[in-house]
Parts: C-alpha cells; structure tokens; sequence
C-alpha cells in the first residue's frame, strides 16, 4: 500500500524492475498528495526519477508553503547551495521576510560550526535574504548571530549597518517577493518596479518608506 513512508521506496524498485505501470501509481499518488509538509521532498523524488512535470509541480508547492517548508527536516538536511537556490526564487511566498531570516537560522543551528562560513555568504548574497523587506526587529537579530567568527560577523554587521542606513531610499532591483496577510497601506511616492505578471496583492510601509510588495500568481 502506497504511504508517505513508503511511496519512495516503492517508487525506485518499480524504477528498477523498470514496471512503468507501478511507477505511475507512485507518481500519481506523489502528485496526489502534494503539500507543503511533503513538496521538498517531492522535489528531490522527481529529481531523481525524471518526472519534470511532477518536480515543476513540487517546486510550485515549495515556492507556495514556504513557511511549513522550512519547519520540516528535509530543509534542515539542505546543502549551502541548495538552500542559495530556494531563496534566489523570486515567487517564495511568505508573510515577511522574517520567515527567511527564521529559516536560515534554523538551517545553521542543525551545525553551527560548520555552517556558519556559508550562513554569512548567504546572508551577503543580496538575492537571498532581501534586507531591504526585513523589519528592524530582524535587523536587530542579525546583528547578534553568535558563532559567525570574527570576520563572519563584521562582514555580517557592516551589511546590517549598510542596510539601516540605507532605510527610506528606493528599493532598487530586490523589490521582488511574494508576501500574504498584509494590509495594503496608500503611498503616495512613485517607485519603479521590475517588470513582472505577477499581481500586486499588497503594499507595506516602514517609516514613510515602501519597505514590501506583496505578489500573487
């Protein structure tokens, strides 16, 4: 019987035996049970066995729950790289930006020392936590992330500090973000937007300044 616990185990004999009806089963109950407690791993699945139209799926499902995403073992398991590639992707939705501030932390805590090298490169990385959307209370938090080193944490604190000073200027480029269960708030300043075909769902405002755009599909 096809389970969550059993369906990839199932899946890679029925790959094997090459039983193309067996592993249609699987994929259509994976495609069935699509949610965001499984979408990662649903990901990695697909990957593996070459199903692009169930892996586009799960990365949909990945990109629409991330906040149960990253409550999940498999986004702790995540290489550095892996990790860079999730919070690259425009179409994350989230409440704030918080969220994946949360998530990176819970990424470095699984192992700090070994971790933290790469935590500070993607805290650097301007397409991966996007400052310009974090509240103070998350600017305040980065500045205080134990176990960077010496140099970790200064490059770390002078892009916090860069990022406070820069608050109530234009958002430039990382205006991209998918946010939902935010009061749209009236500006009346003018930004220019990156093109996209996305909605605009909502506005957030921090200090008189557009701080979030919030885009649905």
């Amino acid at each position: 019987e096809l389970e969550k616990e059993t369906v990839g185990p199932i899946l890679a004999t029925c790959n094997y035996l090459g039983l193309t009806s067996g592993k249609q089963l699987c994929v259509d109950y994976l495609r069935a049970n699509l949610c965001g407690a499984t979408a990662l791993n649903t990901v990695h699945i697909a990957d593996l066995y070459f199903e692009p139209d169930l892996k586009e799926k799960a990365i949909r499902a990945v990109e629409d729950h991330f906040e149960v995403v990253v409550g999940g073992e498999e986004w702790l398991s995540l290489s550095a790289e892996e990790v860079a590639w999730w919070l690259k992707r425009d179409a994350l939705c989230m409440s704030r930006e918080g969220a994946v501030l949360e998530a990176l932390l819970k990424w470095l805590q699984r192992d700090p020392s070994g971790r933290a090298e790469a935590f500070v490169a993607l805290v650097l990385d301007v397409e991966g936590l996007r400052l310009p959307f974090l509240d103070a209370a998350g600017l305040e938090r980065l500045r205080s992330v134990p176990g960077l080193g010496v140099d970790g944490a200064a490059a770390v604190l002078a892009r916090v500090e860069e990022e406070a000073g820069r608050r109530g200027g234009s958002l430039g480029h990382t205006v991209r973000r998918r946010f939902y269960g935010i009061e749209p708030v009236v500006c009346e300043n003018t930004y220019e937007l990156p093109d996209t075909d996305r909605v605009v769902r909502s506005l957030l405002v921090l200090d008189g300044s557009l701080i979030a755009i919030g885009l649905g599909r």
